[in-house]
Order: structure tokens, then C-alpha cells, then sequence
């Protein structure tokens, strides 16, 4: 059994002086990244609150997945004709006992020329791309570390 933690931060600030402020909704597309793929790995992973108390059962791990960084260029600082993002994702793997404590960072990365998008359209997709990144990259390194963590459930 396993359950999971999604903790996203994220506050903007004015990049330049002649830039609005952006405001950047992600909702629960991370959620969405990170369930899918877990789920794939896992029968039936438990969304857990951070105020939850702790299964009775020791046979889990907990996964806490937290943005660490969120990072975007616009065409105006970039001198292109692209928005692009950069995710930095720390993921901290722990048993109930703290016997098994894995970290990881996770990146991912997307791009998106603004051609015949409008603004919010185009970093939209770059959001997505750089979330398919992520997801890429989360999942291969399950796939590499999936031995050690069954043996840590079993």
C-alpha cells in the first residue's frame, strides 16, 4: 500500500518593469501527472492530507512531491519567439519507520513559439510540454528504483 502528498507553491512576481505581473492557475494538472503515473506503478495508491493520520499498516511508502521551482522566460526576456518552462519537482520516497528515504528531483521542460498562438495559448502548451516532461522523467525513474521500493512494501 502506499500513499501519496502533493504540495505546490508557486507565487509570481514582476520579472521586468515594463511586464504586467502574470498570474499562473496550474489547478490540478500536477495532481493529474502525478496520479496517473502512480497509479500505473501502483493498485490503488491512498491520497493522503497532510493532517492525516498514518495507516495502521507499516507496508507503505509515502511519496511527497513538492514543485520546487517553477521557471519561464517570455519572448520579450528571451528575445525570441518563445515561452518557455522549466519545473523542478523535489520527491522525497520514506517507509513509516524512516528505515527506506529516498530523494529525487525531477525536471522537465517545454517550449512553445508564440506563431500564431496568442499569449496565454502559448505558454499554456509550453505548461503542458514541460509537464509531459516531468512525467517522462518521473516515470523512468520509478521504472529504475521500482525493485528497491517493492522490496521496502513486501
Amino acid at each position: 500500500m502506499m500513499k501519496t502528498l502533493l504540495t505546490i507553491v508557486f507565487k509570481s512576481t514582476n520579472i521586468e518593469k515594463n511586464e504586467s505581473p502574470w498570474m499562473i492557475e496550474f489547478n490540478d494538472s500536477h495532481k493529474k501527472l502525478f496520479d496517473k503515473i502512480l497509479n500505473g506503478f501502483f493498485n490503488d495508491p491512498i491520497q493522503m492530507e497532510t493532517s492525516s493520520e498514518p495507516l495502521n499498516d507499516n507496508n507503505y511508502i509515502v511519496i511527497n512531491i513538492k514543485l520546487d521551482k517553477f521557471e519561464f522566460l517570455t519572448p520579450s526576456l528571451a528575445s525570441n519567439d518563445k515561452y518557455s518552462v522549466w519545473l523542478k519537482y523535489n520527491i522525497l520516497l520514506t517507509n513509516p519507520e524512516r528505515e527506506y528515504s529516498k530523494s529525487w528531483d525531477i525536471t522537465g521542460y517545454g517550449e512553445q513559439e508564440t506563431a500564431s498562438l496568442n499569449q496565454n495559448q502559448a505558454l499554456i502548451n509550453a505548461i503542458d510540454l514541460a509537464l509531459r516532461d516531468t512525467g517522462a522523467n518521473f516515470t523512468i525513474k520509478m521504472e529504475e528504483e521500482m525493485e528497491s521500493i517493492i522490496s521496502v512494501i513486501e
